[in-house]
């Protein structure tokens, strides 16, 4: 089961979501709301590989953590089709896509 925690504010509790294997998260401390999808900052990513490369030496039997919030979903247009949709996930692993309109969350 993926859990993804919403409003993590601290690296505190960044820290701690990655000790508990939280796969993805949202808040405050990766990126404030924008009305524009809009990737976190370089900083949070070195922290983010940071803490999961401690929790890996400590855990080495685990592979899924919260490192995983740095990627990047792909979009589709808000008229793609839903077989232009369907398509790519039959030949895709990813698990999810956003839809955009004119580069701005629909």
């Amino acid at each position: 089961m993926k859990i993804i925690a919403e409003g993590i504010e601290t690296e505190k509790e960044l820290l701690k979501l990655i000790n508990l294997g939280v796969s993805t998260g949202q808040g405050y401390l990766l990126q404030r709301p924008y009305k524009k999808f809009l990737d976190i900052s370089e900083d949070i990513k070195k922290k983010i590989i940071k803490y999961n490369n401690i929790r890996q030496n400590q855990l080495k039997s685990e592979i899924s953590y919260i490192g995983n919030i740095v990627q990047k979903n792909p979009t589709f247009s808000l008229t793609a089709s839903n077989k232009q949709v369907k398509k790519f996930f039959e030949f895709s692993s990813v698990t999810g896509v956003c839809i955009v309109k004119d580069n701005y969350a629909a």
